[in-house]
């Protein structure tokens, strides 16, 4: 029976929004975006436990004002996070239990993902090793030169745009990243540097990440929208 240990990545300074909160604390329809993002990961199968990984000057307030709803939520590790996103992880990491067989990672401001894609993602990881949402790119794409002049357009065929969940196998994702020299964006990109294929898993619904004021008021609107959930419920 394979387990799942999810990490949360909730530790982002949230600079390009500009609300004086971190992202993952800034209300929604009366509830901050991480317990959204929590409701939309209720259903991802095998997991048995949560870890959330924050900025440590957040634990106070999550823990005074959150506790409760996070623990109804399942998260059952609240650890500090580092300066880069790849430090947060390596400190969910340490949490994982010995028990789990497989490893979710997923950003804290990504609340619309979809049941059957989770399903979907735990199921390739469990077969292949390492596994990521992802869509093909959808628009032309162009190569900048010199004087943001366009060089050349490079074919679209084979191009895809990474999300969360990234899920792997624990021992490869604990090895890619005892590894990892240098910075990456993402954990497959420690994972491949490491050596393993990474499968791309097509998401069959929206799953946006929200980064900028455009993006948060975007969030709003689907959230507070009437009839069926954006994620398909």
């Amino acid at each position: 029976m394979e387990r799942l240990s999810l990490i949360l990545v909730a530790a982002g300074e949230g600079r390009r929004i500009g609300r004086g909160l971190r992202k993952a604390l800034i209300p929604i329809g009366g509830k901050p975006l991480l317990l959204h993002t929590l409701d939309a990961l209720r259903d991802i199968p095998h997991r048995e436990e949560t870890i959330l990984v924050i900025h440590s000057t957040d634990r106070e307030r999550l823990e005074a004002d959150l506790g409760d709803a996070l623990s109804a939520n399942g998260v059952t590790h609240i650890v500090d996070g580092g300066k880069e996103r790849m430090d947060s992880v390596r400190a969910g990491l340490e949490a994982v239990s010995a028990e789990s067989s497989l490893v979710a990672i997923h950003d804290a401001a990504r609340p619309f993902v979809q049941a059957v894609d989770l399903e979907a993602v735990v199921e390739a990881a469990a077969l292949k090793g390492a596994a990521i949402l992802a869509i093909p790119v959808p628009d032309t794409v162009k190569v900048e030169g010199d004087g943001r002049c366009i060089e050349r357009t490079a074919s679209r065929e084979s191009l895809w745009l990474a999300q969360t969940p990234q899920v792997f196998r624990r021992e490869i994702i604990i090895e890619a990243h005892r590894r990892l020299e240098g910075r990456v964006t993402d954990d497959a990109e420690a994972v491949e540097r490491a050596g393993w294929e990474v499968t791309l898993v097509p998401a069959t619904g929206p799953n946006p990440k929200i980064t900028t004021p455009a993006d948060l008021e975007m969030a709003r609107r689907l959230l507070a929208a009437p009839g069926p959930s954006v994620r398909g419920e």
